[in-house]
Formats: C-alpha cells, sequence, structure tokens
C-alpha cells in the first residue's frame, strides 16, 4: 500500500548498561498490525545475549495520505 505511515509513540526500557566494546544487536518484530494502527517490538542486546534495552513503537496509517517521493 501506497499510504503515509508515523509514529504514534513509542516506550523504551533501559535494562542494563552498555559497556566500552561491546558489539550491540537489535532484532524487531511486528506484534500487531490491525486496521490502521501496529505495534513493533524491538529487544537489543550485546555479544553475549544479555539484553541491554527493550523498545516497543505503535504506527498509524493515515488514510488517504498517499507516500510522496520527491526526485533527488
Amino acid at each position: 500500500h501506497n499510504e503515509l505511515t508515523v509514529a504514534s509513540g513509542f516506550t523504551v526500557d533501559l535494562l542494563a548498561p552498555g559497556q566500552l566494546g561491546d558489539v550491540l544487536t537489535a532484532t524487531g518484530h511486528e506484534v500487531s498490525k490491525a486496521g490502521r494502527t501496529g505495534v513493533y517490538d524491538i529487544v537489543v542486546t550485546n555479544q553475549r545475549d544479555e539484553r541491554i534495552a527493550l523498545f516497543r513503537g505503535r504506527s498509524y496509517t493515515m488514510r488517504g495520505k498517499p507516500v510522496v517521493i520527491l526526485p533527488a
């Protein structure tokens, strides 16, 4: 679909401090997409697979608002 989707809110929970030299990996998935709203979770882990942060984002798709791509 070519409709504009915007962020409607998010939360971030910081679970542990990152350390200098850590390799952080963010893994995300769509939790729910119903109608015009969506929910997405991201988990950030370090190289020891310890959770560093959790992110939950919410989106809203605006009906009748097409995405406009401007030429470069």
